[in-house]
């Protein structure tokens, strides 16, 4: 089809949420949005632009679009899930526990699933925000944030009494052992960066995040653990990372963008990326460091980039040690030498 057949953009931007490319949800709301009228009664088509929308965080559309996913399979978890999530976003935490307590009831089988987001919501509406727990013999205390998907995806897992991507941390625990210098790309609320620096216990964390919010919360974390983070040094700075400098509009806000080659200067031993898409323009940011330092690379790749990211890493002499695959996306731990 023509790149400008309706039909072709429109199956464009369905498979751009199936496959959980973030970096086009904005685009694929655009083409969602005028198409209603014609698929209010297209389930696929309803639930995708709920997820979108609740990602791009459009709270309207994303409202609209769960309660007519509720209305058309009401033995479906995908509108409760996305209405529970956009009120926890909201801070509505009575109309979120409703959204998915109705959920449970309707979509049985799901009633684990929907009961992890419960529970966050269940804290939150009572007022409780500090939430402190034992993972892999380490304790943390965090706040339960929950101002974008990240940091409720986290806030859910904190109340459940674990980190996010538990098995990755685990394997990056043994993988690396103590080191000197990391450099953390995409950090949410900070989840790895304090299970690196507890874990690993390098001299210097440095923390690259283009969210404000979310660089705050970093912060905050920190200093909560501060007393069991030992000497280690928490530096993180609000930027995206990409292939040179400039000024980029990352869903609602304009951010700057450095490249990792310009801004670390001390020996890397271990890098970890996680930008939701950009993960190309980062290596390509960091191919002197790549070449200097030969870090371990920890790096979450989207299906659309993985490609690239193949053939980056036989460029430049990498090879793939482990990978844990999720919806959407694969965590790849690389190192130098075959």
């Amino acid at each position: 089809m023509a790149a400008d057949d309706p039909q072709a953009q429109l199956q464009g931007a369905l498979l751009a949420v199936s496959f959980a490319y973030y970096d086009g949800f904005p685009r694929a709301i655009s083409i969602l949005k005028p198409v209603l009228p014609s698929f209010s009664d297209d389930f696929g088509v309803c639930a995708s632009l709920a997820f979108a929308a609740w990602v791009a965080r459009d709270s309207e559309v994303c409202e609209w679009a769960s309660k007519r996913c509720i209305a058309l399979k009401p033995k479906n978890l995908a509108g409760y899930l996305n209405l529970g999530m956009l009120m926890i976003w909201r801070s509505r935490f009575g109309e979120a526990c409703a959204a998915l307590s109705a959920g449970i009831e309707n979509c049985p089988v799901h009633g684990d699933q929907l009961r992890f987001w419960l529970g966050l919501a269940q804290r939150r509406m009572h007022g409780k925000n500090l939430i402190e727990f034992e993972f892999d013999g380490l304790g943390f205390v965090f706040e339960l944030a929950t101002f974008n998907t990240h940091s409720i995806e986290s806030a859910a897992h904190f109340v459940a009494g674990t980190l996010t991507e538990p098995d990755e941390l685990r394997f990056v625990r043994g993988w690396i052992g103590h080191c000197d210098v990391i450099v953390e790309v995409g950090a949410a609320v900070g989840n790895h960066t304090l299970y690196f620096a507890k874990a690993l216990k390098p001299k210097k964390l440095l923390v690259f995040d283009a969210d404000p919010a979310a660089v705050r919360q970093i912060e905050k974390n920190a200093s909560l653990n501060r007393s069991s983070l030992g000497d280690t040094e928490i530096v993180v700075r609000n930027a995206a990372i990409g292939a040179g400098s400039g000024r980029q509009v990352i869903f609602d806000r304009e951010c700057e963008i450095v490249a990792l080659d310009d801004h670390v200067h001390a020996k890397v031993d271990f890098l970890k990326i996680d930008v939701d898409g950009m993960e190309l323009q980062v290596l390509e940011g960091a191919k002197a460091l790549i070449v200097r330092d030969r870090p371990k690379i920890m790096i979450e790749v989207c299906a659309a980039a993985l490609e690239g990211f193949l053939a980056f890493v036989s460029e430049h002499g990498y090879s793939i040690v482990h990978q844990i695959v999720r919806p959407g996306d694969t965590n790849y731990f690389v190192a130098p030498g075959g």
